[in-house]
């Protein structure tokens, strides 16, 4: 069966894993604070609460990119992505995005990765303002390694031949990956992170081994060229 449809970077990886990730940090709830607060009842007696409770004693979910903040966060990758987009590198994936990149519009493969790319570097700058109390700094490290394995990861896959050696350090990478993104991103919708996608890098040294590097099956220049000629003169 894997190797009728073997894992290929683009639906794996690309528009795959990276969508989730992005999807999973721009709908991160705030890091809400201990806020029990004592009050007095009309009969004189004194009462615990938790001010992060309504009236209903329902915990109130607050998100941490709000309208105002996303706005914040759009501007400071519009920022950053306009820098890397000057670079020479002729792998750099597309990083400038003038319409934002916390509206969850639909993104092709080159662009989810350069996503990641700009989101890393802006957690790595520390400009973000206030984003440390808002998901606490043990949750951005988390990203922070997820993002660099990612694109590490990819990067590698990515090579036109691989040694052994390398496939064989693949394999026991792997199982760290899911432990990482569950660990970081813990995807809730739908199945959640039990899907095939998740578990496909599992058997990506093994499919290397039988098939070769994933570039002989990889199927984003196919669909690239079908996006030009196809749907584009549509």
């Amino acid at each position: 069966m894997r190797a009728a449809v073997p894992p290929d970077i683009l639906h794996i990886l690309r528009v795959g894993i990276f969508k989730y990730v992005i999807e999973e940090l721009f709908e991160e709830k705030k890091l809400l604070k201990d806020k029990r607060r004592k009050r007095i009842n009309d009969t004189g007696e004194e009462s615990v609460y938790d001010s992060n409770k309504d009236t209903t004693g329902k915990s109130e979910i607050f998100f941490v990119f709000t309208k105002k903040y996303m706005k914040y966060f759009d501007n400071l990758a519009a920022g950053y992505g306009r820098f890397l987009s000057h670079q020479c590198e002729k792998n750099l994936p597309r990083t400038y995005f003038p319409d934002g990149i916390c509206n969850n519009a639909r993104k092709t493969g080159n662009e989810n990765k350069g996503i990641l790319l700009v989101i890393l570097i802006i957690m790595c700058s520390h400009e973000w303002d206030g984003l440390s109390e808002k998901l606490g700094d043990e949750k951005i490290g988390a990203y922070i390694q997820t993002l660099e394995s990612l694109l590490l990861l990819d990067n590698v896959l990515h090579q036109r031949s691989l040694q052994r050696h390398l496939v064989l350090a693949i394999q026991e990478f792997m199982p760290r990956i899911l432990e990482l993104l569950e660990r970081t991103i813990n995807r809730t919708k739908g199945e959640g992170s039990n899907l095939i996608k998740f578990h496909f890098l599992l058997h990506y040294a093994e499919e290397i081994l039988n098939l070769g590097p994933p570039t002989f099956f990889d199927t984003e220049s196919g669909e690239n060229r079908h996006i030009e000629m196809a749907k584009k003169q549509v």
